[in-house]
Parts: structure tokens; C-alpha cells; sequence
């Protein structure tokens, strides 16, 4: 009898998703101590110096779990003025690609790093709704062995900026605070992708550096 495939699988760890889907290792960040005591306050300067900048001068966009998208590009430049060789993740043949997970690699101590990108609104931090996704490819963005972490930032809505996009209110956004956790270990749901939540994904015993700015008066 032909075995069927199961059409949901539940609770795969993240190390063991991508070996299987990617053919690669990822290695557990959490436990390298001279490693993250060397990154890891040059990540949070750096992270909090563009907290800063954007609340300056606030994002506009319709939606606040889209604006990941805008900050990919801050967060690259950021990295690169931490003297940090940083660059939007390539696909295995050396393009590039908007889509598909991840969305920045980054090389330290001669260690390389993948990091995705996140927003969200405080009120949907302990939301168990998808918000992490990863599909196979045969093109993959990640086709090393590396670190896998993920940058999230909490995002406020300072409310309409009068303006609007393809018939939709721009809204201005501002981050209150940001969070770094080490993927592994995280566990995943696969129904045709691998896929994962805030709780999940910002687990006290991975989480590596959080940090919250003033409150700012809407």
C-alpha cells in the first residue's frame, strides 16, 4: 500500500527542518559564549541606533507586519556601519531575491549568519498566528552551515499621516522595542512550508538581547 504523507506535521525542531529541506546545519548560537559576548553588544548598539533613527523619522506604510520588508534594508546599513560585513541573503546561485527566508546574512569572527527580519504590533507579541514561514527551493537562500537568528522589532502606530497608498491610509510607525533570538530549537509546523509564531519564535531561553526605548505620547 502507498504510505500517504501526512498533510500537517507538528512541532520539528528548526535545525532539523532546514538540514532536511536544505541539506545544511544549523549551528546553536546560544551556547557560544565568548562568541556572543563579543556580537552581541555590537548588535544591540547597533540595533538600538536605528530604533532611534526611525523614530526620528517614522516608517509609513499600510500594515505593520509589512514593514519587516522596509526595515531589511536599515538593518543591512546598520550592520555595515557596526563594521559588520552584512548584505541582503543571496540565493545559491549568487542572486538576489526579495522573497523566501531569510533576509540578511552576515559574516562575524568568521562565522556566518543568517538574520530575518520582523515587525509586529505589541498587542500581537503573544499571538500564536503564523508569522514565520519557510518553503523548500531549489534555489535556495540558505545553503551553508551558519547561525540562524531572527530581529524583531515591536512596532507603534502613531495613526494616519494623511496620506494614502494603492487606496489604503499610510500610517506612521515607530519601534518601542527589538528582540533577537537564536532559532534553534525553535519549533515548527509544516503544512507545505515550515512556519512558526511570536511565542515561538521570541522563547525567553533562545532570546539574546531585548531592549524597549521611552514611551513616546501618541
Amino acid at each position: 500500500m502507498e504510505q500517504k504523507v501526512p498533510e500537517n506535521i507538528k512541532n520539528i525542531r528548526f535545525e532539523d527542518a532546514v538540514r532536511s529541506v536544505f541539506g545544511v546545519a544549523v549551528w546553536e548560537f546560544k551556547s557560544e559564549v565568548e562568541l556572543k559576548a563579543k556580537l552581541l553588544p555590537v548588535l544591540d548598539e547597533a540595533f538600538f541606533k536605528l530604533c532611534e533613527a526611525i523614530r526620528a523619522k517614522p516608517i509609513e506604510h499600510t500594515r505593520v507586519n509589512e514593514i519587516g520588508n522596509m526595515l531589511e534594508p536599515h538593518v543591512v546599513a546598520a550592520l555595515m556601519n557596526s563594521q559588520i560585513a552584512a548584505q541582503s541573503a543571496k540565493t545559491k546561485s549568487g542572486g538576489g531575491q526579495a522573497t523566501a527566508y531569510p533576509d540578511v546574512s552576515f559574516e562575524f569572527e568568521g562565522k556566518l549568519f543568517y538574520l530575518e527580519v520582523k515587525s509586529f504590533a505589541a498587542k500581537s507579541a503573544a499571538s500564536k498566528l503564523r508569522s514565520f514561514y519557510m518553503s523548500p527551493s531549489n534555489n535556495p537562500k540558505v545553503h551553508q552551515d551558519a547561525f540562524h537568528l531572527v530581529l524583531g522589532f515591536e512596532m507603534q502606530d502613531l495613526g494616519a499621516t494623511g496620506a494614502a497608498r494603492g487606496g489604503k491610509a499610510l500610517h506612521a510607525y515607530i519601534p518601542n522595542a527589538f528582540e533577537v533570538a537564536d532559532l534553534f530549537g525553535m519549533l515548527c509546523d509544516m503544512k507545505a512550508e515550515f512556519n512558526s509564531n511570536n511565542v515561538k519564535m521570541y522563547e525567553a531561553e533562545r532570546l539574546l538581547v531585548k531592549r524597549r526605548l521611552p514611551a513616546i505620547e501618541e
